[in-house]
């Protein structure tokens, strides 16, 4: 048993068969504090480098287990709260350290943690449960029986994080606290094209402190010069020297519409700089690519007159045609009957692929069908779903129900967060909509959540619905990734 708190308790008796053990009365004394850590075989002690953070900030947590004794077997718990996603950051590391008159054995490990609401938010206590070497027993024989050694365990104290809601001077449709963000051109050398002809624009967007899920996708600001065909986005999250570093990489092909010079617009992004404490903005340059023009089409002349009829060359043409003498080498000629065998095979060959071919076709076809078929069945349920959270008024199961959705509507597009979700649409009622949503879910005052309602999103997402009813996503292409952006 371990005791959670201070005080005096009372264990209940155990019934065994008509006997009974008499009742336990115990007293907990409280924790006199880490003064007191040098007298224990083990204790943790868990800390954050920042307790007051914007909301989806990075934050380094450190956790150290102090071990005085040597471990059998142990286990500990990795940090938890609501509203926050928790991210280990490489191997535990070891070292020692005198701590009053003993010397402990550490073990060091670090996490990333992103709270996802403004707010308190009280991170649990960590524990830690183990299995010691147990040298001081004096009856080896019944220890090894009944134990391998002796049961220990710690626990730390909890921590309470106050979440800012992102910052007012903040201008953006997607809220990025970082450490630095930067655009990096990963596009090769692009030589004259002619329209109709795409060119590939490939860019990272690359961030120190954020997770590649929390990076939106970006785009080249619409122009009738040109079309463009987003690829799907690969994003990476890795980290560095207690860091979290994403890169998220983005492809676009551009088809011009006309000859000259193309001139491809700039894509920026705002962010926060958590450093500075101000907005900040990454850009990926403006750059402009000559478009050549068609080559023209010439009509080739005649070198050589037509003569007319009766004359030398028409003679001399038919002089040409000299009449094949008949002899019996050239009478009809009769295959023998291997080559007719040959022949009769390879057409039964061919007939067989033939059949084949068409077989499997079908089966894909029908496999197809009834993907398609459970997909549209899928969507229908997620859709009711929706209306159901809108008409209940909550945005938390909302969110996160459109997001589902999202993923099996358009399956070759990578939609991140709620912000991503509003750039899929044409309506700007419905992107206003999603994006209050967003608002209120970051909102550190928790009356916004209460009082959302979603009577409005509701009747704007049946809307769309209900006018792309015919148009589905196609599933598979011969450029499964090369489509228009469409809403």
């Amino acid at each position: 048993m371990e005791p959670k708190s201070a005080g005096s308790f009372t264990i209940p008796p155990i019934t065994v068969g008509n006997e009974q053990t008499r009742p336990l009365r115990l007293t907990v004394l409280p924790d006199n504090g880490q003064n007191q850590n040098n007298s224990r075989d083990v204790y943790l002690e868990f800390e954050i480098d920042n307790a007051h953070p914007y909301v989806q900030q990075q934050i380094v947590a450190t956790v150290k287990l102090f071990l005085a004794v040597n471990l059998i077997d142990g286990s500990l718990s990795d940090p938890a709260g609501e509203n926050l996603n928790v991210i280990r950051m490489g191997k535990d590391t070891q070292y020692k350290k005198q701590v009053g008159d003993r010397e402990y054995r550490v073990i060091e490990r670090k996490y990333a943690l992103f709270p996802n609401a403004s707010g308190k938010i009280t991170l649990s206590p960590l524990r830690f449960q183990g299995i010691k070497e147990d040298r001081s027993s004096n009856n080896q024989t019944f220890n090894n029986m009944f134990s391998q050694g002796s049961r220990i365990s710690a626990r730390s104290e909890s921590v309470t994080i106050e979440v800012k809601p992102p910052a007012s001077e903040f201008i953006g449709r997607t809220w990025l606290p970082a450490r630095q963000i930067e655009f990096r051109d990963r596009s090769s050398e692009t030589k004259d094209i002619k329209p109709g002809q795409p060119v590939t624009i490939r860019y990272q967007l690359v961030a120190r402190g954020l997770t590649a899920e929390q990076l939106p996708e970006t785009r080249f600001a619409d122009s009738s010069l040109f079309k463009q065909y987003p690829d799907k986005v690969n994003g990476e999250t890795t980290h560095q020297n207690e860091e979290i570093i994403s890169t998220l990489e983005q492809s676009i092909a551009l088809v011009a519409n006309q000859s000259g010079d193309l001139e491809i617009p700039e894509i920026s992004v705002n962010w926060w700089n958590v450093q500075t404490n101000a907005m900040e903005t990454a850009t990926l340059p403006a750059r402009i690519i000559q478009v050549s023009a068609p080559a023209e089409l010439t009509t080739p002349t005649k070198s050589a007159t037509v003569n007319a009829p009766g004359t030398e060359s028409s003679l001399n043409t038919k002089n040409k045609i000299k009449e094949a003498p008949m002899t019996s080498n050239n009478v009809l000629q009769v295959p023998s009957v291997t080559w007719i065998a040959l022949f009769l095979l390879m057409g039964w060959i061919i007939t067989a692929i033939i059949l084949f071919r068409e077989i499997q076709k079908n089966r894909t076809t029908n496999l197809a069908g009834r993907k398609k078929h459970h997909q549209l069945q899928t969507l229908s349920k997620l859709q009711k779903d929706i209306k159901a959270s809108c008409k209940q008024n909550d945005p938390v199961i909302c969110r996160k129900l459109l997001l589902q959705w999202a993923t099996l509507k358009w399956p070759n597009r990578s939609v991140r967060g709620l912000a991503g979700l509003a750039q899929q649409f044409s309506s700007s009622e419905l992107q206003d909509l999603i994006n209050q949503l967003d608002s209120v879910l970051y909102s550190d005052n928790a009356a916004h959540r209460l009082n959302w309602s979603g009577t409005r999103l509701e009747q704007e997402l049946a809307k769309y619905i209900t006018e792309n009813k015919s148009s589905q996503e196609a599933t598979s292409s011969n450029l499964p990734f090369l489509h228009p952006i469409q809403e």
